[in-house]
């Protein structure tokens, strides 16, 4: 992944998004999930396209201020498989961790929740009436990091490459890296 210059300084850095807490959660989610059918698709934070996910939380934890290469984010999603063996020894020997999960009631009949996930922030929401659910919306990671003003297309925006295969292998590293979920294919168009 040396070399790979995808997600460094030649595009604009997108916003990090974690977990958020309860009231930011209702307050800045609910009502723009239950109103906007378009807004599970093509996610924003206060009108930004944002990142979630390990880089998001590395660079929220840690204060990492370099870029966000194909390389920092392999270093990233590392170094949290390394801090989940002591967590896992210390969960069998009963000690408490952290809630990587939040809920809360919006209002009669709709309730939201999101769970920080390995791929980032996964936020469900669901209305229910007379014990139906009438409403069903989720806002999955992919969605936050694909966007298309997200962390692929403005880490791929202005990078230098030495041929449209190297093209091809940073755009297919760069977006293994951010985890897309779902098969994807890559290709070089000229413009």
């Amino acid at each position: 992944v040396r070399g790979c210059g995808a997600g460094g300084d030649a595009g604009s850095p997108v916003r990090t998004f974690t977990l958020p807490d309860v009231r930011d959660l209702v307050d800045r989610f609910a009502a723009r999930i239950a109103a906007d059918d378009t807004y599970a698709a093509r996610p924003t934070l206060d009108g930004e396209a944002a990142e979630t996910g390990a880089w998001a939380r590395r660079v929220e934890l840690e204060s990492v201020a370099t870029p966000g290469t194909v390389e920092h984010r392999l270093l990233a999603r590392l170094a949290e498989l390394a801090r989940l063996v002591p967590e896992i020894r210390g969960l069998a020997a009963g000690q408490q961790r952290r809630s990587r999960c939040v809920n809360s009631p919006v209002r009669d009949g709709i309730g939201i929740a999101a769970v920080d996930t390995a791929r980032g922030v996964l936020i469900h929401q669901a209305g229910v009436d007379q014990g139906i659910v009438r409403a069903y919306r989720i806002v999955a990671p992919t969605e936050w990091t694909f966007h298309p003003r997200g962390a692929l297309a403005r880490g791929l925006t202005g990078i230098t490459v030495a041929s449209e295969d190297a093209a091809l292998h940073s755009a297919t590293l760069y977006a293994l890296m951010l985890d897309p979920c779902v098969p994807f294919h890559a290709e070089v168009r000229r413009a």
